[in-house]
């Protein structure tokens, strides 16, 4: 996954670097088949390129992980606890484990990068039945 990393550290180099970003984090899940299944798992860390569509809300939930969001297309409504705000491109959301939190995208689409450490075991196993079943879409 090095070129995971460098493809991260290139992409604030550059102008346009969120957009940039988001195209070459899309290759690396695509290049390495896991787009269909949006999860990379390295170590004890997740990386989850999750997509909404608009006006899509969440029920609150909470998980033993803890969760960073970047937000790379997109505006993304996110409550953490008693708190709320609107994260747009480049900013970052933070989820301490066992924190009850919910998501809403507002009028567009929204696609975000969820880091998850350790990783989520529910996910895990979502995508293992995923792969087993051989379905490309992670809600079926």
């Amino acid at each position: 996954m090095k070129k995971l990393i460098s493809i991260i550290t290139s992409a604030y180099n550059e102008e346009g670097c969120i957009d940039e970003l988001s195209r070459q984090l899309q290759a690396v899940f695509y290049e390495n088949k896991m787009y269909d299944f949006e999860a990379i798992i390295i170590e004890n860390v997740m990386l989850a390129l999750h997509e909404a569509f608009p006006n899509l809300k969440c029920k609150p939930h909470s998980h033993t992980s803890s969760q960073i969001s970047y937000m790379l297309k997109g505006k993304l409504r996110m409550r953490i606890g008693d708190e709320e705000s609107v994260l747009s491109p480049g900013e970052i959301g933070y989820v301490p484990p066992n924190i009850e939190h919910s998501i809403e995208s507002l009028d567009e689409y929204v696609l975000v990068l969820d880091i998850f450490s350790p990783p989520r075991p529910d996910i895990s196993q979502r995508l293992d039945d995923l792969k087993e079943k051989g379905s490309s879409n992670p809600l079926f």
